[in-house]
């Protein structure tokens, strides 16, 4: 597993960005500020994230497929279409993030911030949104079944969520 550690150690990443390297599954990211980059596209599959700051950050396309992201922040950050199927973002801040059509299935967002985040169209099924800040999230169009799991006293508010008991 390669390992970037402290504050100087976002440069090989950025600079590795901005050469075409998009790739850097299996890592482990700790203590890093890659606020307001543009990470599109980039492929942190199977990562381990620890304390990364990605407020602002544009990870559309980007792969975080059964990533581990611990106390990091993701405000105001743009995941659109992203694939965070199986991820775990337990008490991560995403508030005011975008994470429209994004692949959220079988992700552990227990304690998570979504205050103010867009989750339009997003995949929802198998997700664990236990004690879930959701006030102000935009969630028209996201998909949910009877796998995803929300709080005893969640009400699905919002009509315009999608309800898909057949995985389809």
């Amino acid at each position: 597993m390669s390992q970037f550690d402290g504050e100087r150690q976002e440069q090989p990443i950025i600079q590795g960005y901005q050469q075409g390297q998009r790739s850097w599954p299996n890592t482990r990211l700790t203590q890093l500020n890659l606020s307001g980059k543009v990470l599109e596209e980039i492929n942190l599959q199977a990562s381990i994230l620890v304390e990364v700051n990605l407020d602002g950050c544009n990870l559309t396309n980007a792969n975080l497929s059964t990533a581990v992201l611990q106390k990091c922040s993701l405000n105001n950050a743009l995941l659109k279409q992203a694939n965070l199927f199986g991820a775990e973002l337990k008490e991560a801040n995403l508030s005011r993030a975008n994470l429209g059509t994004t692949d959220l299935r079988n992700t552990n967002l227990e304690g998570a911030d979504l205050t103010g985040a867009s989750l339009y169209r997003a995949d929802l099924r198998g997700a664990c949104l236990k004690g879930v800040k959701l006030h102000n999230t935009v969630l028209v169009k996201a998909v949910y079944d009877d796998t995803t799991i929300f709080d005893e006293d969640f009400f699905i508010l919002d009509t315009r969520m999608v309800y898909d008991p057949s995985g389809n």
